[in-house]
């Protein structure tokens, strides 16, 4: 893998064009649900990134652009808070190289040390959150467009919750969430069927997706 191949004037507009769409992509609320697609983009990225680093070293001048693909796992859906900060960890030492000019060393250490720090701060506060959401149930629509998802929101002590949330499925792999349709006490494991394209039914009453409110049994 050539550095300069990978940031020369057209790899430069497809990257930004890439990154562009994965933040309207996040934006909007998308996100990959197929876990063998989420898994071949893992394997993908890390062997850019490997390629990355190997011509880096190889080159008799070090250039921190090299480095931008440090931003791709940042900003796609489909890596967790953990291996954006095993990538990041990976990257950053690598500003430390002395034909790297002082400027670009410490933007680049600085511009890390901080995305480091705040992908260890969501993994904390992610680990130390009071309850978790377990999935008990999907189901989707006869045309496979949208699925229901059954949570089961424990929150320890205080009890929690059982939702049952709508999602609008894209290909068979990228889904959105739309709305809540059912608050219930935790616990509970509520029937749902789909009737048609747009008629569920949860607990037995009847709800059209386009237009039915969230109905809230905890009251």
């Amino acid at each position: 893998m050539n550095v300069k191949a990978l940031i020369n004037r057209s790899g430069v507009i497809i990257y930004i064009t890439i990154i562009v769409l994965a933040i309207i992509f996040n934006m909007l609320g998308f996100a990959i649900i197929n876990t063998a697609v989420s898994n071949v983009f893992k394997v993908s990225y890390f062997i850019l990134l490997i390629g990355a680093i190997m011509s880096f070293y190889k080159s008799e001048k070090k250039n921190s652009a090299a480095l931008i693909f440090i931003l791709l796992p940042v900003l796609l859906l489909f890596t967790g808070i953990p291996f954006k900060v095993v990538t990041m960890l990976i990257v950053c030492p690598l500003f430390f190289f002395k034909d790297i000019n002082s400027l670009r060393k410490a933007a680049g250490i600085l511009i890390y040390s901080i995305f480091i720090t705040i992908g260890i701060l969501g993994l904390l506060i992610k680990l130390e959150q009071f309850g978790s959401n377990t999935t008990i149930d999907q189901q989707y629509s006869s045309n496979k467009a949208y699925r229901t998802v059954t949570v089961d929101n424990d929150q320890g002590a205080l009890g929690g919750n059982t939702l049952v949330d709508l999602e609008k499925i894209y290909f068979g792999t990228i889904k959105r969430p739309v709305k809540t349709l059912y608050y219930g006490r935790w616990g509970e494991k509520p029937k749902v069927l789909w009737l048609d394209e747009n008629i569920v039914s949860i607990k037995g009453r009847e709800m059209d997706i386009r237009t039915s409110e969230a109905w809230d049994t905890r009251k």
